[in-house]
């Protein structure tokens, strides 16, 4: 639906275009769409809005987000006058830190953009994140202005200082000798930092005092199960990382769980994370590891997370404390059954498990 609504869309009227590509697309363009439009930009997102009355409101904005995965830019591009491109921001192609066996994944990625990239004028603006070395290798293929973010200190756009507690994660942002702190309310993972740092990128180009992009971004709500801080029954907190993982994003999640309310139980609700290969076995261990460190109890959810129980137990986890199911319906009674006052629950899994259906159970509804 959403390449039917291309052409038409830019034969009204010239708009300026902002593609944004890689990991975490749709969270970046989600963020700097919240920040766009508290400060008064009449901005759409493409990506986001088959329907035809959104499609209206898309007609009258000035500018378009389009968050796109790298193998979709050149089908969808097609479509829109290279003339009316003006950023594209580009995440990490990969995980960080990499793992070898997808680098030639991500050059294929990488290559994938540039054909694009090498289309456009030297006056188009490009956004790239450093800590991804795929990523930033970008720069050494194209003539375009740019600016780079990320956490490695050869980063235009620095992210410092980060903490993280149960309100949210605080960083600081280091631009040309200036510190900016920066706040993501209820909001947890280095993905919702990247978006941030993508979104001053964008704001700089745009001429946008990073003061008030700072102040907007508190306005930035990502999709759901995507790393946020929310309430649970009993008066407990959920850390929802719910809708899709990665072996190294759930370690993250793992780490944030550790962090976050130092005092209170831990529970760990982990699903299988699909698409790893022959590696699966292994990878599901090492998490287990980790949630060993991080949790005080541990429930899996599908045949490959049992390897995470595996993986636990080997690092001295109690086997009391560890509930191993097949699938989420099973899990989520038993997770409500257990979980008490003032507990954390960390909540993650790929998106085939439906970790979603947990959170559902557990989360606060007001008036239930």
């Amino acid at each position: 639906m959403m390449h039917l609504l291309i052409k038409p869309i830019f034969l009204f009227a010239k708009r300026k275009v902002i593609i944004v590509t890689g990991n975490y697309a749709e969270d970046t363009a989600q963020a700097i769409f919240c920040v766009l439009k508290s400060l008064k930009f009449k901005i759409s997102k493409l990506a986001f809005y088959p329907s035809l009355k959104i499609a209206l409101n898309i007609i009258k904005s000035k500018i378009l987000i389009i968050a796109l995965k790298p193998e979709e830019i050149e089908s969808v591009v097609k479509n829109i006058p290279l003339g009316q491109i003006e950023t594209i921001v580009v995440n990490p192609l990969g995980n960080i830190p990499p793992e070898d066996v997808v680098l030639a994944g991500e050059k294929i990625k990488r290559d994938k953009i540039l054909q694009l990239l090498k289309k456009l004028s030297p006056q188009n603006f490009l956004v790239l994140n450093y800590d991804d070395e795929t990523a930033r290798e970008i720069d050494e293929f194209v003539n375009m202005k740019d600016i780079t973010f990320g956490f490695d200190k050869g980063a235009d756009l620095r992210a410092s200082d980060v903490t993280l507690d149960k309100e949210g994660t605080n960083f600081k942002l280091n631009f040309e000798g200036k510190v900016i702190p920066v706040w993501l309310y209820h909001l947890f993972g280095k993905k919702h930092i990247y978006a941030a740092l993508a979104v001053f990128g964008v704001t700089y180009n745009l001429n946008i005092n990073f003061l008030e992009a700072a102040k907007a971004l508190k306005n930035y709500r990502p999709l759901a199960g995507e790393g946020q801080i929310i309430q649970g029954i009993k008066h407990t907190l959920i850390l929802d990382d719910s809708k899709n993982a990665t072996s190294y994003s759930m370690i993250e999640a793992l780490l944030a769980l550790k962090e976050i309310g130092r005092d209170s139980r831990k529970i760990a609700v982990l699903g299988d994370v699909i698409g790893i290969g022959k590696y699966s076995p292994e990878a599901h261990e090492t998490i287990g590891e980790y949630a060993a460190e991080c949790a005080d109890i541990l429930f899996t959810v599908g045949p490959r997370a049992k390897f995470i129980a595996q993986g636990a137990k080997q690092k001295g986890f109690s086997d009391e404390n560890i509930f191993s199911f097949d699938t989420s319906y099973q899990t989520k009674l038993k997770v409500q059954e257990i979980i008490q006052e003032g507990d954390i629950i960390l909540v993650d899994g790929s998106k085939e498990m439906n970790m979603r259906e947990i959170v559902e159970e557990i989360k606060e509804i007001p008036g239930r």
